[in-house]
């Protein structure tokens, strides 16, 4: 595959960007743009292509597109879904026989199309999907006696997508690529890409993927935001953490997780309208100091045991975070032995629970962030959480965010692995502190894999909340 990308003529910064897209209505105007066409005629009769799959961003385009060929000499038809189509399977046939040269598309041929003889790719639309992206690049990718390799050409403009497309390339070995690898490559280093691929992008467009390149506090952001687009959804923060970005770099301009998210358009109204209330709880969550990890065991035991609401008793809470401790290797380390505990797994419940109370239930019962938010009455740990309506929205999101509080100071690398043992454990190996030494595998939670899918997820009374934590293999 030969892939040249053309700097474009087209000024994305002044198109609209609305829920992960450009506005349609004025992208369908701004690309019918007779310089952009024009350095695609130029490509078009440089790298030479027998039989062209042209994707579109919109009927009227996929029409003007032809159009546009047809008044210079190439044999094109426009097949979409609705009226004005060129017919579709007539089309297609013409374009395997040879009396085509060239389909303009919208859509249609994203998936499912099986025309091995296609030796060229036109990008013409800016895509946000790298699902797309890569379906369409797809198109061109079956082998034919008649093909010596696949060209793509493609147009690079002024807007991170672009970047990100890039990036989507230099992934193609397997290997997930970073800004960082992006601005590597930039800098002259090699990429090793599957055999018989070659990235040809012109001076002018790198010099524009420059400019693109997020500064080093940026790139958390940037990378949430190329994950929103990927996914279809805002991502969460244990899946920004195992992309090797630290969440914690977002409050560098953000005050907190959600207040970001919010910023970002993600808040889906409901939470936007609980956000006041429960936006101090997230941010004392993300800042609470952590010497070990006993004050995120007691909220996850409380999520576990459908106990956040109402609170539990202390001594059944205390043995059941032993327990949970107990049952994590990983975890034990931080159960080093004390005067009043020499021994924590052989300990009363009685010595253990008023040891349990003296350490991290009253630290709980303290000011955290200028708020106390818990409370005892009598033998019971409460909350002092009142509206479960406006929390519940938020609910996941707290099982989501601790598992980054496991290792405020860790960081994971792309050459990190995921593991798990035979009680489903999940770990991440491989990793560094901040301060670029070595690290201890960092326990994250209980894990089930989804058999399906391979993903592992973290259990909770009323169903499964997926991490996204791929390919964890048994140790």
């Amino acid at each position: 595959m030969g892939y040249v990308g053309l700097k474009d003529d087209v000024d994305f910064q002044q198109i609209p960007w609305r829920n992960g897209r450009f506005d349609a209505d004025i992208l369908e105007k701004r690309v019918e743009n007779s310089a952009r066409m024009e350095k695609l005629w130029t490509a078009w009769r440089v790298y030479f292509g027998s039989r062209t799959i042209v994707f579109c961003c919109s009927q009227r385009h996929a029409l003007f597109t032809r159009n546009w060929l047809r008044d210079r000499g190439v044999k094109a038809a426009a097949v979409f879904a609705g009226t004005g189509s060129d017919p579709r399977g007539e089309s297609l046939r013409a374009l395997v026989s040879g009396e085509l040269d060239a389909i303009c598309a919208v859509d249609l041929f994203n998936e499912g199309l099986d025309v091995p003889d296609v030796d060229r790719v036109v990008m013409l639309r800016p895509t946000e999907s790298k699902v797309i992206f890569l379906q369409q690049l797809g198109r061109g990718l079956r082998a034919a006696e008649s093909k010596p390799r696949l060209i793509v050409i493609d147009f690079i403009g002024n807007h991170r997508l672009f970047a990100r497309r890039i990036i989507h390339l230099l992934s193609l070995r397997g290997d997930e690529c970073t800004w960082a690898g992006l601005h590597r490559w930039l800098d002259g280093r090699t990429v090793e890409l599957p055999p018989g691929c070659l990235l040809d992008i012109n001076l002018e467009a790198k010099d524009l993927l420059r400019q693109l390149l997020p500064p080093n506090r940026a790139a958390a952001v940037e990378a949430y935001r190329a994950m929103r687009d990927e996914l279809g959804r805002r991502p969460t923060m244990p899946e920004l953490f195992n992309r090797g970005f630290l969440p914690a770099t977002i409050r560098a301009r953000h005050n907190d997780w959600f207040t970001f998210v919010r910023a970002e358009g993600d808040l889906t109204n409901q939470e936007t309208a609980a956000l006041q209330e429960v936006d101090p709880w997230f941010r004392m969550l993300e800042l609470t100091a952590l010497n070990k990890c006993y004050k995120m065991i007691v909220l996850r035991v409380l999520l576990d045991m459908d106990a956040f609401w109402n609170g539990m008793e202390i001594r059944p809470l205390a043995d059941a975070c032993r327990a949970y401790l107990l049952g994590h290797a990983q975890l034990q380390a931080d159960l080093q032995p004390t005067n009043e505990i020499p021994d924590h797994r052989r300990a009363s419940s009685e010595q253990w629970a008023a040891w349990w109370l003296h350490w991290p239930l009253d630290q709980w019962l303290d000011e955290q962030q200028g708020r106390k938010w818990f409370r005892r009455e009598g033998e019971r740990f409460v909350p002092w959480l009142v509206n479960r309506a406006t929390w519940s929205p938020f609910f996941v999101s707290q099982i989501q965010i601790l598992p980054s509080r496991f290792a405020p100071a860790i960081k994971v690398p792309s050459g990190a692995t995921a593991t798990s043992n035979e009680a489903g454990v999940c770990a991440i190996a491989g990793c560094q502190r901040r301060d670029g030494r070595s690290a201890k595998d960092i326990l994250f939670f209980d894990a089930v894999r989804e058999p399906d899918e391979g993903n592992l997820y973290f259990p909770r009374r009323n169903g499964h909340v997926i991490l996204g934590l791929g390919g964890c293999q048994k140790r």
